[in-house]
């Protein structure tokens, strides 16, 4: 948090110390490196750009005590991450023509043709940029034109795993809300193209129970991802 961090009363200090001791004490003794690190979203509080650089520091210190090259390091926006301040009315405008829609075709619709169109594609993503400054580090930024990113891990001669990292914060704001104000995919990021010897897991914040894909994107997400990794609900 903005202010709140890099001194003495630093509430999370003991937190992330732990899980520092964790990391030296009984991973190494086990792992002798790991071939990545992913961060699921929140990594700052506000979304702002000092948060981001206290976050960078810490993945940074992490990364070393691991042994994980930076090309390892991945990361998807959180709704922590999200500027609201950033949210002016045009952009509410398009929360809200998404909101609307009235089926899931119809939304999926709402948001390509957004993320398609030059001014407006930019004003979805714009609450994200100083995350996106971050990410940009680790080579998984988002964009209207790939609001996801993938990564491929060789799992020897059995094939590849095929990590996606998916935004979720496209219409996340202040009046995020698991009933009235549910966040979204999309379309192209709940698509997951089968391929050959490809073992696919899926990244992101928001759980299919936040967004208004719900069930919809839980089956698409399970019919081809043999793992799935969230954030945001505080609990396992």
């Amino acid at each position: 948090r903005k202010g709140r961090t890099g001194d003495v009363h630093d509430v999370d200090n003991d937190v992330r110390n732990e899980l520092e001791h964790d990391l030296r004490t009984f991973l190494a003794a086990r792992v002798q490196r790991l071939d990545g690190i992913i961060v699921s979203g929140d990594i700052a509080f506000g979304g702002q750009p000092e948060e981001f650089a206290y976050g960078r520091g810490w993945i940074e210190k992490i990364r070393e005590l691991v042994n994980c090259p930076t090309s390892g390091v991945m990361m998807t926006p959180g709704n922590h991450d999200v500027d609201r301040d950033a949210i002016v009315a045009e952009i509410e405008a398009l929360h809200e023509s998404i909101r609307e829609a009235s089926s899931l075709q119809e939304r999926d619709s709402i948001i390509a043709a957004i993320l398609r169109d030059a001014v407006q594609g930019p004003q979805l993503m714009a609450s994200i940029s100083a995350y996106n400054d971050l990410a940009r580090a680790y080579d998984c930024q988002v964009s209207p034109e790939e609001p996801f990113w993938e990564r491929d891990f060789p799992l020897g001669n059995r094939g590849i795993l095929k990590i996606r990292g998916v935004t979720s914060t496209l219409i996340s704001g202040p009046k995020d809300h698991s009933i009235t104000h549910k966040v979204v995919y999309g379309g192209a990021q709940r698509t997951l193209m089968r391929s050959d010897n490809v073992f696919r897991m899926l990244v992101g914040h928001h759980p299919p129970s936040w967004t208004l894909e719900g069930d919809d994107a839980d089956k698409a997400f399970a019919d081809r991802a043999a793992i799935q990794l969230f954030g945001h609900k505080h609990e396992n």
